[in-house]
């Protein structure tokens, strides 16, 4: 295909009723991509409609611009981001977002960035050195002293359900969860745990495990 054709393809937009219609027309040689905000949206407003608590999308697992949009309209608010340019992109598709940055470990500039550009207030941490780095790195200028702004949440290492295992890379016991709550209290406005389960994870019973040694820490 020439490129004059690729580009022609990738700028042309059109809605199809179903994939089996868009294989159909295109008869595609190389792998598509195709999207659908309104399922997205509608899934995305059931579960906010059954979560008793404020929904966060992770941006890691689709950032592509349309999905976000889609996720935002249906009533998503908050976006848990991993890295700088992800919070750099919802700032700029959604400016009136909540945003999150919850990878538990985290350059120093990038928290910097984060807090002072960005107005990131929540951060995830599982070590007491990245502890130090959120907290020194986030003292507004001119402001040591002032109460605390700072959402901080201890990342748990827990019984993994998912495709993909993150418990040995990231995140502490219970007991060292409480430790580490108990240093960041005069920091934090807002104290919290996060933990993740796996990618993918089907089984509702790793959820139930994991809210129990949330409860322990």
């Amino acid at each position: 295909m020439s490129k004059a054709r690729l580009v022609l393809r990738a700028n042309s937009r059109s809605v199809l009723p179903t994939i089996d219609a868009v294989v159909a027309r295109e008869r595609p040689a190389e792998p598509l991509v195709c999207l659908r905000p309104a399922v997205i949206a509608a899934a995305s407003r059931r579960f906010v409609a059954a979560f008793p608590g404020d929904v966060l999308y992770a941006v890691k697992c689709n950032p592509e611009p349309r999905v976000l949009r889609a996720v935002w309209a249906g009533g998503v608010r908050h976006f848990d981001c991993a890295s700088l340019p992800e919070i750099a992109l919802v700032r700029k598709l959604l400016p009136q977002a909540e945003v999150h940055f919850m990878h538990p470990v985290k350059a120093r500039h990038a928290i910097h960035a984060a807090f002072h550009q960005h107005g990131v207030r929540d951060f995830a941490f599982d070590s007491a050195e990245e502890l130090e780095k959120i907290v020194q790195e986030t003292v507004p200028v001119g402001l040591v002293g002032a109460p605390p702004t700072l959402g901080l949440f201890v990342r748990l290492a827990v019984t993994q359900g998912g495709a993909y295992d993150l418990s040995g890379k990231f995140g502490v016991n219970a007991a060292q969860a409480a430790a580490l709550l108990r240093a960041a209290r005069p920091h934090a406005a807002r104290l919290g745990i996060a933990f993740h389960v796996g990618s993918q994870c089907l089984d509702p019973a790793v959820y139930a495990a994991a809210l129990r040694l949330a409860a322990e820490a």
